[in-house]
């Protein structure tokens, strides 16, 4: 099996994972994140402003999760699309890495859970981001078209 398969494979599999979280799981994913028990409870009853808008925000990241790997698997069986999809998962995942690297190293207002949690996000997106780019480096090169 080639690189650029395991690596859509996976993608699309973390992607699968993460939109299950914020669509169904939020409780535990919030948990993840090591946000304080009352932010839970507030999810888990739909609660007061944040209680409502974050179920509504991650349901809504949720989808887009969804969508993504819905894209990102279905390009498993096109071979000549695996350039494509590879450059999405690889933009995708360097910016997620991003986010979660800032919030752990450089924002000053979360908790040390919280940062230990960010850290942990942006290893995986980051072991993501390295089999993304070694498996789009490993595509064969196609001629430029001439006109």
């Amino acid at each position: 099996m080639a690189l650029s398969h395991i690596a859509l494979i996976t993608s699309s599999i973390f992607y699968l994972i993460l939109a299950y979280l914020n669509l169904f799981g939020q409780e535990t994913l919030v948990n993840i994140l090591g946000l304080p028990a009352d932010v839970s409870d507030q999810l888990k009853h739909q609660k007061g402003a944040l209680g409502g808008l974050a179920v509504m925000s991650m349901r809504c990241l949720g989808v887009a999760f969804f969508i993504l790997a819905f894209i990102i698997g279905h390009m498993i069986k096109l071979v000549d699309k695996h350039g494509p999809a590879l450059r999405t998962t690889t933009m995708t995942t360097a910016l997620f890495t991003a986010v979660y690297a800032h919030r752990a190293y450089l924002d000053s207002t979360v908790s040390a859970a919280g940062a230990a949690a960010c850290k942990q996000f942006a290893a995986a997106n980051g072991i993501l981001l390295v089999i993304s780019v070694a498996a789009f480096s490993s595509l064969p090169k196609t001629p430029a078209k001439q006109e």
